[in-house]
């Protein structure tokens, strides 16, 4: 399981789930579930429940309402909720386990708080993102997936200037798509999850192969880019200019180390 685990369950959400519960009632928490290591809380939404109870970024998850959790998918199943319910979290901090309880309340009245986005059937997005973009978040099939481009939303290497996305390659058709996207130039610049890539700096997408494109959304130094998209069956075109990965990753809260994305608290045996 990658790090960008994260995004899958929470960002955009488990699409099933989210078909089910268009707007949950939710805690606040983002988890981060890295491979083979505690589940932890790497985000805190502003004026949310898990706010108000005293939950912080860095607190290992260990159960929820005395269910023990190993895993990121089964704990955010088991913090949502279709009712207001107050729920107990099991935490550990600084090595010593507490207990935390935490009210839920629906997602969009916390959500909203992040300036620039809005909600829209639970799902927090630009605000100027419609209805139809958030039904294609929801149809999203995974079984398409081809391959990804910076599969930690990241390139490899931070001193690398780039658009600030992950790039999903598609099949059935074959499509170049916006996938995790981080704000930074792109989003800055109106980009959109979802969004079909045509051309870059007027070479097309088509064919290219994920090392080709990660070399066509990469540069060595500051640049300007110009993208085409096509969101929706409208063909669009963004002007905006690269941005050092170790920049961007820091202006969301994370850095890069070794290759991984880890959150900025992490330190000592966290990053491990």
């Amino acid at each position: 399981m990658r790090a960008h685990f994260i995004v899958s369950i929470l960002a955009l959400g488990a699409l099933a789930s989210a078909q089910q519960l268009a707007d949950p009632y939710s805690t606040g928490v983002t988890l981060w579930s890295p491979e083979s290591c505690p589940i932890f809380v790497t985000e805190v939404a502003a004026g949310s429940p898990a706010e108000r109870a005293g939950i912080r970024a860095g607190d290992h998850l260990l159960a929820v309402d005395g269910t023990h959790v190993s895993e990121g998918s089964q704990a955010a199943q088991l913090l949502r909720s279709n009712t207001p319910t107050t729920v107990t979290l099991t935490l550990l901090r600084d090595g010593k386990e507490i207990t935390a309880v935490s009210e839920r309340a629906k997602r969009s009245s916390f959500s909203a708080n992040k300036r620039g986005y809005k909600t829209i059937s639970g799902r927090m997005v630009p605000a100027d993102t419609t209805q139809a973009e958030v039904e294609r978040m929801n149809a999203f099939d995974g079984r398409r997936l081809v391959a990804h481009v910076f599969p930690t939303h990241y390139p490899t290497n931070p001193e690398l200037f780039y658009a600030g996305f992950e790039l999903f390659m598609l099949r059935d058709p074959a499509q170049a798509t916006v996938g995790g996207i981080e704000e930074g130039p792109a989003s800055k610049a109106g980009i959109h999850w979802g969004d079909v890539l045509t051309s870059v700096n007027g070479v097309p997408i088509a064919g290219k192969t994920p090392s080709e494109l990660e070399q066509m959304f990469t540069a060595a130094r500051p640049a300007p880019m110009r993208l085409q998209i096509d969101r929706l069956g409208t063909a669009r075109t963004f002007e905006f200019h690269l941005e050092k990965a170790a920049e961007i990753a820091r202006q969301n809260g994370q850095r890069i180390v070794d290759g991984h994305l880890v959150p900025m608290w992490a330190t000592g045996q966290d990053v491990q």
